[in-house]
């Protein structure tokens, strides 16, 4: 495997991939070259590869010929649309068993900030058009102004990813390809954070992938408020 993440400040992952899985095929994607400059000269191991790059040229461009585990930490909530836009991208282009995690703002309050002296249903209902706008192919067809509420909004963005997902593997492109839920987590940063890992695995035939998804749905309604 490689690992491929955003080593940044203090390559955390990095080291702890490294020393755990034995993973020495590692890059760091760093858009800024300030930044990027800096964290060549701070990386903690040798096979460390640092480039100046953004995710989004990264996947775009590049071509997997060997397994992959991704962390693309996206911690603007503006970088809401890009981070859907590179994950689809990357599910075309990744292999089976090939791990994907991603982590984003979840944080209402972030996407408005100019709405604090209105009702709460004006708040959520002015939070909610800006997700439309960054992300509306990817929103399930109804959604609740609710689904704004801090608690709410991580689960909505779960179903976006979900959608994601079946978006991409769908049964004319790809019919036999799912992503398995690994673990999504919710924690604070500064701002509400939602990370979601996933592993791309094969089904032996449709009626399989039909009901391994089923069985995900079935999992993930468990803990959501509202229809899957």
């Amino acid at each position: 495997y490689q690992y491929v993440g955003f080593g940044s400040f203090q390559f955390d992952d990095f080291k702890m991939i490294h020393h755990y899985l034995g993973i020495s095929d590692m890059l760091s994607l760093e858009s800024d070259p300030a930044i990027c400059k800096r964290a060549e000269f701070n990386k903690p191991l040798k096979c460390i590869k640092v480039e100046n790059t953004t995710s989004s040229d990264y996947v775009a461009s590049v071509e997997l010929d060997k397994n992959s585990i991704f962390w693309f930490d996206y911690t603007s909530p503006t970088e809401l649309g890009i981070l859907f836009s590179d994950f689809c991208t990357l599910l075309n282009k990744a292999n089976v068993n090939d791990i994907i995690r991603i982590t984003l703002n979840a944080y209402p309050p972030a996407l408005s900030e100019k709405y604090k002296g209105d009702s709460d249903k004006e708040i959520h209902e002015e939070r909610l058009k800006i997700v439309r706008q960054r992300i509306e192919e990817f929103l399930p067809a109804e959604v609740e102004i609710l689904c704004m509420q801090k608690n709410n909004y991580p689960l909505l963005l779960l179903r976006c990813i979900k959608k994601a997902c079946s978006k991409v593997f769908n049964n004319l492109s790809f019919p036999k390809k799912f992503v398995l839920p690994l673990l999504s987590t919710i924690y604070d940063d500064g701002h509400q954070m939602l990370t979601f890992t996933g592993i791309i695995l094969e089904a032996q035939n449709k009626e399989d992938k039909q009901n391994q998804e089923e069985k995900i749905k079935n999992y993930l309604s468990s803990y959501a408020r509202f229809p899957l």
